[in-house]
């Protein structure tokens, strides 16, 4: 299984009275180092962008989206019109953090608040 997969909405049509959709998944076993480092730098400039009086929104996801569609070869327009409304923003957050280890520091700052809790039960 890959570690980073992208599934994107390539073609609708209607066949019988029925939206029918083919996809196109786009999947990465590995990514480097230096996208880590890459994805840092856009974080960093998200949250400029987030700190400012009147964030713009359209702006931030523009950016991640930006980032996201260099790492896996297709256009910001294939993932605007390859993402589904409801859950496009939250894939794209997921791959951005994912790349950037906000899971696995995630899932270490639970493992050391468990030892902490089992230890100030003793």
């Amino acid at each position: 299984m890959a570690l980073y997969e992208l599934k994107l909405m390539k073609r609708k049509e209607i066949v019988d009275g029925k939206e029918q959709f083919e996809y196109e998944t786009r999947k990465l076993d590995f990514v480097s180092i230096k996208t880590t480092r890459d994805a840092l730098k856009v974080k960093a400039e998200l949250e400029k962008m987030a700190n400012e009086k009147e964030p713009d929104e359209v702006a931030i996801l523009d950016k991640q989206i930006e980032f996201v569609a260099d790492i896996f070869k297709v256009t910001s327009d294939d993932i605007w019109e390859g993402l589904d409304a409801s859950t496009g923003a939250l894939t794209i957050k997921n791959i951005f953090e994912k790349i950037l280890g906000v899971e696995e520091l995630e899932k270490d700052e639970e493992k050391k608040m468990a030892k902490m809790m089992k230890y100030m039960q003793k």
